[in-house]
């Protein structure tokens, strides 16, 4: 299974009379767009607006990004099972717009409440909290969505994925008659010969809760899933598509597609380690068997797979530490070695107990940095989305656009930003 993956940079998004890419501008039509994503009857209204790095700019409501690409040979469409049939992507070739992302900002109309409460995520462009919010590199396509007074949550978010789904293959589309940057050939054909390299396998343990708390895989959500063992293409190919609007702690669509472990281990592929593939896995499990269930899939597909180590990182928080440290232990319970990448959670001090679960076979993790550290935010020019938020720690609403304090969790997809951006834990 190959893929060829073409790239265009963009470095700015701007609003125009014509829909464009000239150079690394891209040049959209808000009124063309809104004429479109109108045309479903679950929106009221939607605002285009656009943002980019080290702006005074700030978004709030936010609940997906996406990376605008589109399927130009092969098999499948951009984000199958939404866009078109579901069958396996992976091969042929994709076009992406790197750089670009198309944010949604929404309040959905009815509550939520429980485990299954849609949390606030913001980004801001610059200052302080850039470095812990996703897309806040990214020159940024922001739509606003207003729902209509009788829709609900659930036809709202749908309606809300498909048409920014749709908006983000038109967009990857103008590159039709350009030359990209750069073009990846990506593959796990390897030849070891007699040094033979370690096997390693990436155990993607995804956030499945319910509605407005979920990811999909190949158009369906994800719930009952057990262990599945993918193509690292497919993830990097859009088979699987962010609907978690949980806080800080979730992954988005456009982060699926450029998964950093993912390409981390291409990097590595044919010379450190053979990449083997991605076993997908959810949780939130309700149960304590339901679980071990899915730990024992995970490390049995791991050990059928052949493999000598396997990466596990946390998306969520104590729920789904467990079935993440359980995976782990299993594994290495088979005689795999795991190694586990998670967020702490130790307070604002970092004197609190760092961790929701830990088991001793769990003597290889790498810390993204601790989540609930806290950052005093400075007030922001400019605010798309709305004009007021909430934490969910606090049922108190204030002005979007003054200082506050905040912490990794009200970041959009904070945790893994962290990460990405070169956090980590320190003791002193």
């Amino acid at each position: 299974m190959q893929l060829e993956l073409a790239s265009f940079k963009i470095n700015r998004v701007q609003l125009g009379r014509e829909m464009a890419l000239r150079g690394q501008t891209l040049t959209v039509n808000p009124e063309a767009i809104r004429k479109t994503l109108l045309l479903d009857s679950a929106f009221e209204d939607v605002t285009v607006n656009v943002a980019h790095p080290g702006e005074s700019v700030r978004i709030v409501h936010v609940l997906d990004a996406i990376e605008p690409r589109v399927k130009t040979a092969g098999p499948g469409v951009a984000f199958p099972g939404f866009l078109g049939s579901a069958k396996t992507v992976g091969e042929g070739s994709t076009t992406r717009l790197e750089g670009l992302s198309i944010i949604q900002t929404a309040e959905f109309p009815e509550p939520t409440s429980g485990v299954l409460s849609v949390r606030e995520s913001l980004i801001d462009m610059s200052g302080p909290a850039a470095p812990c919010c996703a897309c806040s590199d990214t020159a940024n396509l922001v739509l606003s969505f207003r729902p209509k007074a009788s829709v609900t949550n659930e036809k709202f978010d749908a309606a809300i994925r498909y048409g920014s789904l749709k908006l983000a293959e038109q967009l990857a589309s103008l590159t039709q008659g350009h030359t990209p940057q750069g073009i990846e050939r990506l593959t796990l054909n390897s030849d070891s010969g007699e040094n033979r390299r370690p096997r390693v396998a990436y155990i993607l343990v995804i956030r499945q809760q319910g509605p407005l708390i979920q990811n999909f895989l190949y158009g369906v959500p994800t719930e009952g899933l057990v262990p599945t063992f993918i193509h690292p293409n497919e993830l990097l190919d859009g088979a699987l598509v962010s609907g978690d609007f949980k806080g800080g702690l979730r992954v988005c669509t456009a982060l699926h597609c450029n998964d950093p472990v993912v390409k981390s281990l291409y990097a590595s592929h044919g010379q450190e380690v053979d990449f083997v593939g991605v076993i997908l896995a959810t949780a939130y499990h309700a149960t304590h068997q339901l679980k071990e269930r899915s730990a024992q899939y995970a490390a049995k597909l791991a050990r059928i797979l052949h493999v000598d180590g396997v990466i596990v990182p946390l998306i969520g928080a104590g729920n789904a530490s467990i079935d993440t440290m359980l995976i782990t232990k299993a594994c290495e319970e088979t005689g795999i070695k795991a190694v586990t990448i998670c967020h702490e959670i130790g307070g604002a001090e970092g004197t609190d107990s760092p961790l929701s679960e830990h088991f001793p076979e769990a003597d290889a993790i790498v810390s993204m940095g601790n989540i609930a550290c806290e950052i005093n935010v400075p007030p922001s020019n400019r605010v798309l989305g709305g004009e007021t938020l909430c934490f969910h720690r606090s049922d108190k609403t204030i002005d979007s656009s003054t200082g506050f304090v905040a912490t990794g969790h009200d970041f959009f997809c904070g945790a893994w930003q962290m990460g990405i951006s070169g956090f980590t834990a320190k003791d002193f």
